[in-house]
């Protein structure tokens, strides 16, 4: 099992949107892929701007494919 973490900021008043963005139409994509076994958004207490989406993978070759 591989663990990724993709780390995104943006700029602190278009915060809101991009949570919309993410759990609307990139989540549901990821999650669909081959070898995803789950993705979680997170967003940083400290900076509101900055987003992680944490996904639990198969392996390499799934994230890769």
């Amino acid at each position: 099992m591989i663990t990724r973490m993709i780390i995104v900021t943006v700029p602190a008043e278009k915060a809101a949107d991009a949570e919309r963005l993410w759990k609307a139409e990139c989540a549901p994509l990821m999650i669909k892929q081959p070898g995803c076994r789950s993705e979680e958004f997170l967003r940083s207490r400290d900076n509101k701007g900055e987003m992680i989406s944490l996904q639990q993978w198969e392996n390499q070759k799934a994230i890769d494919d």
